[in-house]
């Protein structure tokens, strides 16, 4: 899936500053992205393609314009999907309410902000299943339900809350295929972040029952992952 993102905006070295950011998150996630950028919203509203776009990055102070306006321009033509401000300006933070902006996001921008903004949206965006296929049967499963997976003999082994499914593909090849919170805890085994009750030095708790052995090497990345969720 190619998600769609336009970036409004007059400063165009912060411009470019963002779209080379925006690129490089999606691209370290193996998500395909479009990103434009205009420095007005002049020429936007002549096609119908505006409406394809799946998030808007407006900047509220614009030279000849405020992105708020814009804002409401793309609700009124009956835009659904994302907007997030930018701004230089803590007092703008309230004006998103009316337009159902997902964020705001302060100039100079923090990446945490932005990283968290992205993920949200591809998350929301990408499919939301992982496909297993066998020699004979095909099955989707959501990735909310699945929490671990583990590998064995150049197979995986798919660990949900109801069910266990078996696939000849390798850890490292599954783990490319996933969404940013599955993370690898074990050589041999990916975890469902989101599903994680407990950790430890050694031991990660999924859903308060299930225990899992934690690397050495994978402690620090999953621990930091844990206490930002």
């Amino acid at each position: 899936m190619n998600i769609h993102v336009t970036i409004i905006e007059d400063e165009e070295r912060f411009a470019q500053d963002l779209t080379e950011k925006i690129r490089n998150w999606f691209h370290a996630h193996h998500l395909e992205v479009a990103v434009k950028w205009y420095p007005s919203s002049h020429h936007i509203f002549f096609t119908s393609s505006y409406l394809a776009t799946d998030v808007y990055f407006l900047d509220i102070s614009l030279k000849e314009e405020n992105g708020v306006d814009i804002a409401k321009k793309l609700r009124a033509h009956n835009y659904k999907g994302h907007i997030i401000f930018l701004t230089g300006f803590q007092e703008y933070v309230f004006e998103g309410y009316s337009v159902r902006a997902l964020d705001y996001l302060l100039k100079p921008i923090d990446p945490v902000k932005l990283d968290r903004d992205l993920e949200m949206i591809a998350e929301e965006l990408s499919d939301q299943n992982y496909m297993v296929r066998t020699r004979s049967e095909m099955y989707k499963i959501p990735y909310k339900e699945i929490l671990y997976i583990s590998s064995s003999n150049h197979s995986i082994e798919i660990i949900t809350e109801k069910e266990k499914f078996r696939q000849m593909i390798s850890l490292r090849e599954v783990l490319s295929h996933l969404p940013a919170y599955f993370q690898q805890c074990h050589r041999t085994i990916i975890i469902n972040m989101k599903k994680v009750t407990c950790l430890t030095d050694n031991w990660v708790v999924l859903n308060g029952k299930e225990e899992l052995p934690v690397g050495k090497k994978y402690l620090e990345k999953i621990r930091s992952t844990f206490l930002s969720q």
